[in-house]
């Protein structure tokens, strides 16, 4: 869910500044970005819910924005996976 990847941005974004890597890397700004998509996600989700009339609009801009928040959490794997092997 939109939530647990909001976690993992999260964490991610932690990790990251804790071992000193922010300001050798991009990863921590895409993770910003990511923790933003996925907040947005979150809430229009809640939105669905919540507005009966609007519910199936506001549930397709919910999965559109999380699978580009999936889009870019595999992306960020890939430069993850590749900055940690030079």
């Amino acid at each position: 869910t939109s939530s647990t990847m909001l976690g993992l941005c999260f964490l991610l974004i932690g990790s990251i500044r804790a071992m000193g890597l922010a300001h050798k890397t991009v990863i921590d700004d895409l993770a910003d970005v990511g923790t933003v998509i996925f907040l947005l996600s979150c809430i229009f989700s809640y939105a669905s819910i919540r507005n009966k009339k609007k519910a199936y609009y506001y549930e397709r801009v919910a999965d559109i924005i999380f699978l580009s928040g999936l889009g870019l959490i595999t992306l960020m794997s890939f430069l993850l996976a590749f900055e940690l092997i030079d």
